[in-house]
């Protein structure tokens, strides 16, 4: 159904249209800015559709080169200590997860200037609606509101698994879990200690 919607407001020219009335729908009946855009609302299903119809080139050209790389060398990741094979290295392991994590965000954080044009103008939306909604959590907002959809809800699916998203013919590796379960973990801005970053 989000789908069909999207395909047709986009080819009505109509989609921002559409997204400006859905995201500030969402965002006026929103009482607490950590839930902002947390749930499966209509917004948040449209905007999920819009991005992979508009993004899946941007996508794939910030994904690919490092999901190829970590399918290609098979350097264990493993960290849980009763996960491991016998003479591996938890320590090795944990330098080659956060090498590949370090690459992943890094291709990510660099890939603003190939985002499509449109998903700018609907982050900058959101991000300008939801600072209008919440104007005592703008530190807080202005990032949130975007990197829940740019990160958790577009880019972590991917890595979690890219068989679905194009971007590998064979099933995901572990090395692909545990560098999402990382890149969700940074990209909703909390540290280890469970602070605000």
């Amino acid at each position: 159904m989000g789908l069909c919607i999207v395909n047709l407001f986009l080819q009505l020219n109509k989609f921002e249209e559409l997204a400006h009335r859905l995201i500030t729908a969402e965002v006026t009946s929103t009482s607490d800015p950590n839930t902002l855009f947390r749930g499966n609302s209509v917004a948040s299903k449209v905007i999920d559709e819009f991005m992979k119809v508009v993004g899946q080139t941007y996508l794939h050209r910030t994904l690919q080169p490092c999901i190829d790389e970590i399918f290609e060398v098979k350097r264990s990741c493993e960290i849980d200590q009763s996960k491991l094979s016998e003479g591996e290295n938890i320590d090795l392991n944990m330098t080659n997860l956060l090498f590949f994590v370090e690459k992943l965000m890094s291709a990510i954080t660099s890939s603003a200037r190939s985002c499509p044009s449109v998903m700018k103008r609907i982050f900058h939306l959101l991000r300008t609606l939801s600072v209008k909604q919440f104007p005592e959590f703008e530190d807080e907002v202005r990032f949130t509101s975007i990197s829940g959809f740019i990160f958790l809800r577009f880019f972590a699916p991917a890595i979690l698994n890219p068989k679905l998203f194009g971007l590998r013919p064979e099933n995901p590796v572990s090395t692909c879990t545990h560098c999402n379960k990382i890149h969700v973990l940074c990209s909703s801005w909390w540290n280890l200690e469970g602070k605000k970053v």
